[in-house]
């Protein structure tokens, strides 16, 4: 599970540093508004409210995922100074790589569970 989920954090820092993914509510919000085909990613301690605030501002959230990460650590990989609970991803390749890293997580997680 380590490896998937090391894979996961470099994943999103390599979108970041292209310029591809778009962190915090506000940003999210106003990228989700504008362009319906993004993936979006949910900290695990992310609030429920704040949750509710973008899906009901989106209208609809086609592509969203929970991760098992917090905000703290999705800072540390997006190189963030301050925690960071939403983030969009704006590139397909990223967002496919993002989402078959995350399905093998959630296969591995259900696999410990058995």
């Amino acid at each position: 599970m380590k490896n998937n989920h090391d894979r996961l954090m470099g994943l999103l820092g390599l979108a970041r540093k292209s310029g591809r993914l778009t962190a915090g509510f506000d940003a999210v919000k106003d990228l989700v508004c504008r362009e319906k085909d993004v993936l979006v990613l949910f900290a695990a301690d992310l609030s429920p409210k704040t949750e509710k605030e973008l899906r009901y501002a989106a209208g609809e959230l086609r592509n969203a995922i929970h991760l098992k990460a917090g905000k703290d650590e999705i800072a540390r990989a997006i190189g963030s100074k301050k925690p960071v609970g939403v983030i969009a991803i704006e590139d397909k390749g990223f967002a496919e790589a993002v989402s078959k890293v995350c399905s093998d997580l959630e296969g591995e997680l259900k696999e410990e569970g058995s």
